[in-house]
């Protein structure tokens, strides 16, 4: 019984050093000792070839980066494989990896992406199936080498998302039955299906939808449907930044623009601003916006030429004729900020910002309160309160203290309201009230003067908030109470007309 006991002991105390060489050999290999490493490779492979997870692990990263090994992803790929088939989830991790990788390089024609494409299908290596990405995995597949089966299987999750209600899901399955992949061709189904995805908004299933009724094919009786297309087209276009939407649409408006119609005009002008659909140009856009401005018909391309042609919005600036276009927009169409506008460039001399007074457009209040005007009468909350300044300091209009307070009320109680406004009501009403203070101790000092009933054992005294006048006269000796007091009746008299 010693005997064995003591072999155990040994045996337990030999298995202690031999992990603590491992550890101390695992640490200087760590560091780059060449002799370390190549200890642990043959450590690591054979406890690999026992099952060790780990070691399968340990010994792929050294045939992945060439550590201790010649390099060879192949062989890293076999041992990441044997780990994550049993649960290592770091080796699951390095297999996808390694698969995502080979499979975007196109590897073994589609191979890797298929294998992608049921990874995500089935939940292998992954938290949770995701049947879309399984989809775009298997299309790759299908796409770029036509590989055996991944059709059938894009297909299969394809139904199944737009059964789910899936948009993607959707729209690839409605193009699977235009095109009649891996279907029968039914391009009114392909339709029901492409409808569902537009309506969840998806950019191209709206623009393959917008397609179909511009042409009518697979539209219920053949029947075109140019309207409902052309709102399809919008929504892919400014929703969703669809290119072809938008290509589709300039080429739309083009055509209009070409016979005069002012809208499509406006509307290509700023496609061609914004270079959606089109080349960016700002001559293009300048050219037909000014071609639906002049016709009088457009009032957006109005305010766009003057917005550009004001703030030097990719053209030289020019302000006199940015002012002229606001002037117009408000004086044909009723466009209240364009009133607003033109009249706050008048007040400035052509200049609201940067210091450029002067530049392009002469001061001329007149014209300033003209503009204000007609925009405060339609309720314009800013040219209400600019209008109140103009009567209040008297600029382009009679100095006018009661009509300012009237706009600033207007444009104080307009809307969500105007700090400004009710900050100048306040200046106004301490203005009054210092006129009101002056105006009682002038009528009051007047009475003072012609009674001499204060003289300098009496003192009128006038609070900030009160009118109420003391009168000290020296007591009579017979009966204070029955003294009557000719001054005192004189300022009530006054201050009560002063109230009335």
């Amino acid at each position: 019984a010693s005997a064995v006991a003591g072999a155990v002991a040994f045996s337990e105390a030999q298995r202690r050093e031999l992990l603590r060489e491992r550890a101390e050999r695992a640490e200087a290999a760590e560091a780059g000792d060449p002799d370390a490493l190549a200890y642990m490779i043959e450590v690591w492979r054979a406890d690999a070839l026992k099952g060790d997870l780990q070691a399968q692990l340990s010994l792929g990263e050294a045939y992945l980066t060439g550590r201790g090994v010649p390099k060879d992803p192949d062989e890293a790929l076999r041992w990441f494989t044997l780990s994550a088939a049993q649960g290592h989830r770091d080796s699951q991790h390095k297999v996808l990896d390694m698969w995502a990788h080979k499979a975007k390089r196109g590897d073994d024609g589609g191979k890797w992406a298929f294998h992608m494409g049921h990874v995500f299908e089935t939940g292998l290596y992954v938290e949770r199936a995701d049947l879309s990405k399984a989809m775009a995995w298997y299309n790759k597949a299908v796409k770029n080498h036509a590989y055996a089966g991944a059709r059938e299987r894009a297909l299969s999750c394809e139904r199944a998302l737009a059964a789910a209600g899936d948009a993607e899901g959707q729209l690839n399955f409605g193009t699977s039955y235009w095109k009649g992949d891996g279907v029968a061709q039914d391009k009114g189904v392909a339709v029901e299906w492409w409808t569902k995805a537009a309506e969840q908004g998806s950019g191209d299933g709206q623009f393959f939808l917008a397609c179909a009724m511009q042409t009518g094919e697979g539209m219920p009786g053949a029947k075109r449907d140019p309207a409902g297309a052309l709102v399809w087209l919008q929504k892919a276009a400014d929703e969703q930044g669809h290119a072809g939407a938008q290509k589709k649409l300039c080429d739309h408006w083009r055509a209009r623009a070409r016979r005069g119609d002012s809208a499509a005009q406006c509307l290509l002008g700023s496609a061609y601003a914004a270079g959606r659909g089109v080349a960016p140009s700002m001559d293009k856009a300048l050219t037909w916006w000014t071609e639906a401005a002049e016709a009088g018909q457009s009032t957006d391309a109005m305010l766009l030429l003057a917005d550009v042609l004001y703030h030097a919005k990719g053209v030289a600036r020019n302000k006199e004729r940015a002012v002229a276009w606001w002037a117009r927009a408000g004086r044909e169409h009723g466009h209240l900020e364009a009133l607003f506008l033109a009249g706050r460039a008048y007040a400035v001399g052509g200049g609201c910002e940067g210091g450029e007074l002067g530049a392009g457009v002469g001061t001329d209040s007149a014209a300033a309160v003209d503009l204000w005007r007609a925009a405060a009468v339609g309720g314009h909350r800013e040219a209400q309160f600019s209008l109140g300044n103009a009567f209040f300091y008297g600029s382009g209009t009679a100095k006018d203290v009661a009509e300012a307070k009237r706009w600033w009320s207007l444009s104080s109680a307009n809307g969500a309201g105007n700090a400004d406004a009710e900050h100048m009501l306040a200046i106004a009403a301490r203005h009054d009230d210092r006129n009101r203070k002056k105006l009682v101790a002038k009528k009051v000092s007047g009475v003072s003067g012609g009674g001499g009933g204060s003289g300098k054992n009496g003192r009128v005294v006038v609070p900030d908030s009160k009118l109420v006048v003391q009168q000290q006269l020296p007591p009579s000796p017979s009966s204070p109470s029955s003294i009557e007091d000719p001054v005192m009746g004189a300022v009530s008299g006054e201050l009560d007309i002063f109230r009335r």
